[in-house]
Formats: C-alpha cells, structure tokens, sequence
C-alpha cells in the first residue's frame, strides 16, 4: 500500500466525495445536513482544507451507501506502475518533445509492459 502525502491525502479524499456526491446528485447542503457541517465545510471538506475525522468518513461512505475504504485514498503497487504509465504516455505522446519513430516505440514499449 502507498500513501500520499498528508495534504495529497486529503485533497484526493475530497475529490472523491465530491465526485461521488456529484455523480449522485446531492446537494452540499444535504450532505452537510446529513454530517451537520455547513454547506461552507463541505466545500472545504471537497478541497482537502477541512480533515474530517475517520467517523465523518464513515458516515458520508454511509450516506453514500458505499464502503468507506473506497474513498481512502491509497494505491496498490500495481495501480502506481499503471499511474506510472499514463504519466509516462502523456510525455511520449507531446509533440513538441519527441518524433513520431520515438513516440512510436516508447508507446509500444509501454503496451508491452502493460500486458504483463
């Protein structure tokens, strides 16, 4: 298991509430309702500047009706070396910085190794 820093941490935690909240629908005020926090809190909450305790995120997995380890935010090795490589496919595939002949195969290197 990798873990960001503490500030990536809560910041990547708060993209995820937000986005799970977006994607459902809800309101900040209805999810601030629900953890009585205010609508200002959960806007800090989905920036990362609010740290809500491990019972807060308990609590909105559960208004979620989701566990909750799916909003920690930790990578497995094997989804780092998958972050790696997309990183890695950005630079290869910028124009300004590589040939097509390079960008070629770094990109078919990338596939190779993808595979395994």
């Amino acid at each position: 298991m990798i873990l960001p820093s503490l500030d990536e941490f809560y910041q990547e935690l708060g993209i995820r509430i937000k986005s799970e909240r977006l994607r459902r629908n809800i309101k900040q005020e209805d999810l601030g309702s629900y953890l009585d926090l205010s609508r200002a809190s959960i806007t800090n909450l989905e920036k990362g500047k609010h740290r809500p305790s491990l019972y807060q995120i308990i609590l909105i997995a559960n208004y979620f009706k989701m566990d909750y380890s799916d909003l920690i935010p930790v990578l497995t090795e094997k989804q780092k070396v998958k972050v790696k490589t997309r990183e890695l496919k950005n630079i290869v595939t910028d124009q300004d910085k590589l040939d097509k002949i390079t960008q070629s195969a770094v990109l078919d290197f990338l596939t190779a190794i993808k595979k395994d």
